[in-house]
């Protein structure tokens, strides 16, 4: 039987996954070894983990994102000839950056046999090889999340080797079975090169035998309800992107106005409370702009309009949500408020104002759009939990429910569920101002768990 996967916002409430707001990847940390170093580039907000092996001048990347300037400012001062670039499986989290990088170094993108790809590539499987300077690399097929997964070592081939490249595929519990065979023989002490986790330069590289340790735990997994439509744009091969301008600036037209626009509003919640574009969803750019976006909108179903207070933070944001596939068009708010067209407000409440709704009628609730184990570790009585990446399609459940107010952590997603409710027709709805935390602060009572319970969330 399958194991459920977890939403991140769950993984983050119970402290098995570090998110952070680094908007951009950063060189995470350098290990140096018998035969070369490896580098590990982190991109936080999308807890992303990519690698470069590098051996006498040359090197290999494996699983870049999108977005090349890290990769490129790291190779053109270290003097290194790239050599290739290994994708471990079609990724479901972000665009990779093998087409844009493979192009601009002219080197060949290496997959597995199994990976369908429409574009110019190198096939390896059990038993293929590639030298890098000093450095034996080998791949070997596994059963991965979306059986396309290709493992790779890297050593100096005269012991075991150093490290093993596994993608997504111990993001479940060790597996055991025959197709698993050569990853289940490497030593407890392989130094283990994920696609997601904590950066190495504030923990160390995992090893098999930890993972090994671990065994029979639930699975942990980042990858998105949207996920195929990123996956077929890595098959497929992504264009080459211009990142001196990653946005098209629009003039802002009536039609966006509608249930069925694309439009997401990067302003601050509050600011956008006040007034907004009719059925525009809210994800501030200070957060997890590239993962909501993901989530909520479709990079394959076209462009997603972004509107903001300046022309630079919404080239900030074009240029965030290329990793996660879209193509964005934008334009200031002002310039939709000075064409005169329409606007829509969305009430906040204080913590005060709750809970005299919540007192003076007994059949009104609480939305709560949290993840399952932040609702259980703490929450508002008479409140409904419902995590805001099932609300779109939940909304049904809440329509005839009188609804005090939306809360989450912060406020941060209960603005994205303002606008995800008012484009479903929700009603007017309103949102507590500074979430849970506002609650807890002025003294108001909460039910649920006092302490973090030891056991997992389901």
């Amino acid at each position: 039987m399958d194991r459920p996967v977890l939403s991140c916002c769950a993984l983050v409430a119970e402290g098995l996954l570090r998110i952070s707001d680094e908007k951009a990847p950063r060189v995470a940390g350098k290990i140096d070894f018998d035969g070369g170093s490896l580098v590990q580039f982190h991109l936080g907000i999308l807890s992303v983990c990519s690698y470069l092996l590098s051996s006498c001048g040359t090197g290999f990347l494996i699983d870049p994102v999108r977005e090349p300037e890290i990769y490129d400012r790291y190779i053109d001062e270290n003097n290194i000839r790239l050599e290739g670039i290994f994708l471990t499986h079609m990724h479901g989290d972000f665009v990779a950056g093998h087409i844009e990088l493979g192009v601009r170094y002219n080197v060949p993108v290496f997959l597995g046999r199994g990976a369908e790809a429409a574009f110019s590539h190198i096939a390896v499987d059990d038993g293929s090889e590639f030298r890098l300077g000093r450095l034996k690399l080998c791949f070997f097929s596994v059963s991965g999340p979306e059986g396309d997964s290709v493992c790779m070592t890297a050593g100096t081939g005269t012991g075991r080797p150093a490290f093993v490249f596994t993608g997504d595929v111990l993001d479940a519990p060790f597996p055991d079975g025959e197709r698993m065979t050569p990853l289940a023989a490497l030593d407890d002490g392989t130094r283990l090169c994920p696609a997601h986790g904590a950066p190495c330069g504030e923990e160390k590289l995992p090893t098999l035998g930890d993972v090994r340790r671990r065994a029979g735990r639930r699975r942990i997994a980042i990858d998105l309800p949207g996920g195929e439509s990123l996956r077929v744009i890595n098959r497929c091969g992504p264009p080459v992107a211009d990142w001196t301008r990653p946005y098209t600036p629009e003039r802002p037209d009536i039609s966006l106005a509608s249930p069925r626009s694309r439009v997401a509003d990067i302003r601050n919640a509050s600011v956008y409370a006040k007034e907004h574009i009719p059925f525009s969803l809210n994800i501030e750019a200070n957060g997890r702009l590239e993962y909501w976006a993901a989530r909520l909108f479709d990079p394959l179903a076209g462009p997603v309009f972004v509107t903001g207070e300046t022309d630079e933070e919404i080239a900030d944001a074009g240029r965030r949500l290329l990793v996660v596939g879209f193509e964005v068009r934008g334009f200031r708010f002002a310039a939709w408020k000075s064409a005169g067209l329409p606007l829509r407000g969305a009430a906040e409440v204080s913590p005060a104002e709750l809970a005299r709704r919540l007192d003076e009628d007994a059949s009104s609730v609480v939305l709560d759009v949290r993840s399952r184990a932040e609702w259980r570790l703490r929450r508002i009585a008479r409140s409904v939990n419902i995590p805001l990446c099932e609300l779109p399609e939940r909304v049904p459940e809440v329509c005839g429910k009188k609804i005090a107010a939306i809360v989450c952590a912060s406020g941060y997603r209960s603005a994205i569920a303002t606008g995800i409710l008012e484009r479903c027709g929700g009603g007017d709805v309103c949102r507590l101002s500074g979430g849970i935390g506002s609650w807890i602060e002025e003294g108001f009572p909460v039910a649920g768990i006092r302490r973090r319970s030891r056991r997992r969330p389901e």
